[in-house]
């Protein structure tokens, strides 16, 4: 599908759009800027359709270094885009990938998975496996 120069702006806005209200250190989906797109056209169904364009148009913003392309989590160059990606915003300098925010101060109670006084949580250690099974019987 050729799309007009207005819907390539449009992508590229939406995906700039997109990752800053994600913020650092998180990612979307290259679809979601699709729908996106595609919904404020009035044509939800077209998004597929704007998916080999709208991969063109993340290898450029990349290259320009307005977003990082990912692949398992990890930066990949624009030029090795291919198969299952996410896009985020370019980090920070001196900002690692997974970095935490500082805990904020008047913040009080365990954090998730905390041991505390009590034990630890009903939930650390718990597995579903599935139902029990007989030594000896097959699954």
């Amino acid at each position: 599908m050729n799309l007009d120069l207005k819907t390539k702006e449009d992508l590229a806005a939406a995906i700039r759009e997109l990752t800053q209200d994600r913020g650092a250190g998180k990612s979307i989906c290259p679809s979601e800027a699709a729908r996106k797109v595609a919904n404020d056209c009035g044509t939800p169904d077209n998004w597929r359709w704007m998916m080999k364009p709208l991969r063109g148009i993340a290898q450029d913003m990349a290259r320009r270094g307005e977003i990082v392309i990912l692949r398992k989590g990890r930066p990949i160059p624009p030029e090795e885009l291919r198969g299952v990606v996410r896009l985020a915003l370019t980090p920070k300098p001196g900002m690692e990938r997974r970095e935490r925010p500082a805990v904020q101060e008047g913040i009080e109670g365990p954090v998730a998975g905390e041991i505390t006084e009590e034990g630890p949580p009903p939930w650390r250690g718990m597995i579903n496996n599935g139902p029990a099974r007989k030594q000896g019987q097959k699954p």
